[in-house]
């Protein structure tokens, strides 16, 4: 069974097939730009309130499949023209290899970050932007991560594996290239066939949210600071709780948003009870605190571009301080 995987039937005159798939390719490198260009200009008109997040997963999901279709008018043409060159045509496939799990990861990190945003599931603050990147991924589920898995163990592994069963070596033959080949044109098409598909999909995910008004109604922002209050909720942002504070110095910090707040930017009172005298220490640890918030804001995808923290510093036997940061995400 596992002989008969990894030498599957060949093709006898290779030619005929990459010029065949040289002119689908092209069909559909312009089928693919077309339908990018009409989801990122106008499929997401009616959306009022997290737009950025949406674009931003067709941006992913755009960037995977232009690469592949990419590589399908790449290696046809190095394959008729460049034939004597195997380790160019390996070299191609390779690097290849390398933006399609890149750009596949990227897409998977987007879902993650939309799926994270619409359940219960969480990042940890601590998380560093590597580890979350991850995390993200990892909370689609046991299910999504291995169909992950699987695309990149048959759409990079697999033709690697059936050039070293016949040549023990990395070294791609003409049976794995022409698999390769085969297989992200399969793939290509059944991403071209989800376009639609996905953009009714999360349009359907906006309604249920209550995040799409009609034009006639006014823009405000209160569902877009709901989205982003879900967003640091997400990376378990405890002190955003009423109930919760958080350590700072020798006393406390207690963080208030208002979501209901009227406006376009985001608007954050921090509330500070401590012993401590020292006021550099104080304006240090403001600071770094101010720094850790404003980074987690930056990453986040909703449509609201400027931030306020507003800290109230009270110390013992000392006058309430206050210090203020207004910023936007450039």
């Amino acid at each position: 069974m596992i002989e008969n995987l990894l030498d599957p039937a060949s093709l006898n005159n290779y030619s005929n097939y990459y010029r065949t798939l040289l002119s689908i390719s092209g069909v559909l490198l312009g089928l693919a730009f077309a339908g990018l260009i009409y989801v990122i200009q106008d499929g997401f008109s009616s959306f009022k309130f997290s737009r950025n997040m949406f674009l931003e997963y067709y941006v992913k999901f755009g960037q995977n499949l232009l690469i592949s279709l990419a590589y399908l008018t790449i290696i046809p043409i190095s394959a008729l023209y460049l034939s004597i060159y195997p380790s160019l045509l390996s070299s191609l496939f390779y690097l290849f290899a390398f933006f399609f799990i890149k750009t596949l990861m990227d897409y998977y990190n987007q879902l993650g970050y939309i799926h994270t945003i619409f359940s219960e599931k969480f990042v940890p603050q601590n998380y560093g932007s590597v580890r979350s990147y991850f995390h993200f991924i990892r909370n689609l589920g046991f299910f999504r991560n291995l169909l992950l898995l699987f695309s990149i163990i048959i759409f990079v592994l697999y033709p690697v594996a059936i050039s070293f069963y016949s040549n023990r070596s990395f070294q791609l033959t003409s049976k794995g290239l022409f698999y390769s080949t085969l297989l992200i044109l399969l793939y290509s098409i059944y991403r071209i066939i989800n376009f639609l598909p996905n953009l009714f999909k999360y349009t359907q995910l906006e309604i249920q949210s209550g995040s799409i008004q009609s034009n006639e109604s006014k823009e405000d922002f209160t569902k877009e600071k709901q989205a982003l209050k879900k967003y640091l909720e997400s990376h378990e942002l405890k002190e955003l709780n009423p109930f919760e504070t958080k350590e700072f110095l020798d006393g406390e910090l207690r963080l208030n948003f208002f979501d209901k707040r009227k406006g376009e930017e985001a608007w954050f009172n921090i509330h500070i009870n401590t012993s401590n005298s020292n006021v550099f220490e104080i304006h240090d640890s403001v600071c770094r605190y101010a720094y850790e918030i404003l980074s987690l804001l930056n990453k986040s995808q909703v449509d609201i571009n400027t931030f306020v923290l507003s800290f109230h510093i009270n110390i013992d036997d000392m006058k309430p301080q206050t210090m203020f940061f207004r910023t936007t995400r450039s």
